[in-house]
């Protein structure tokens, strides 16, 4: 408990002595396993995510996205079996030069869905397996940067989309996943 105490009263020293960070021309990049939950339909699952930010400015960025669905933590309670996405825009880093860099985003994108046929639900003559959603995501989060090279992170998306009418009725795809790790920087330096 004392050391708790003492990580915790020493953080703020921390922040504010790495404050000479230009991540202007820097790439961001991080890979993590993340679980997903959507609430509406009660699906939780789990994927493979990863991201890439490009800083424009010290306070603006490009991200790329993309998750790759692994596994189902809860049975589905409809015809939904799995969901990859790609997801891309502009994210805004609210603390210039500092290596605490709290953000927010907003990333559309596209979803691949994939299907069970259940006959309760089938009111087409022949629906597909697959379908291809459009996407629409905020996100927000924190990098902190530990020296020019890592950066730990904690990544919060909701992503909302509606799957097309293939068995009658339109799904509900909102999900919320949370992401927490390690990531790697290329071009982030630190100002001497």
């Amino acid at each position: 408990m004392k050391r708790f105490l003492v990580v915790f009263c020493l953080f703020p020293l921390a922040l504010s002595a790495q404050s000479g960070f230009k991540k202007a021309g820097g790439l961001r990049a991080m890979a993590t396993f993340a679980p997903v939950w959507m609430p509406f339909n009660g699906n939780v699952y789990y994927n493979l995510s990863g991201n890439w930010n490009y800083y424009l400015s010290e306070r603006l960025s490009i991200l790329g996205e993309g998750s790759y669905f692994l596994n189902t933590l809860q049975a589905s309670r409809s015809g939904f079996v799995s969901q990859h996405k790609l997801l891309g825009g502009l994210t805004y880093h609210f603390k210039a030069n500092s290596a605490f860099d709290p953000f927010v985003g907003f990333h559309p994108g596209v979803g691949l869905l994939r299907y069970t046929k259940p006959s309760a639900l089938i009111l087409v003559a022949n629906p597909p397996e697959m379908d291809v959603v459009p996407l629409i995501s905020v996100s927000g989060g924190v990098n902190y940067y530990v020296g020019s090279i890592f950066h730990f992170f904690v990544h919060l998306r909701y992503a909302a989309g509606r799957s097309h009418a293939a068995y009658g009725a339109l799904e509900n795809l909102s999900e919320l996943q949370c992401s927490v790790g390690l990531g790697l920087n290329l071009g982030v330096k630190v100002k001497q």
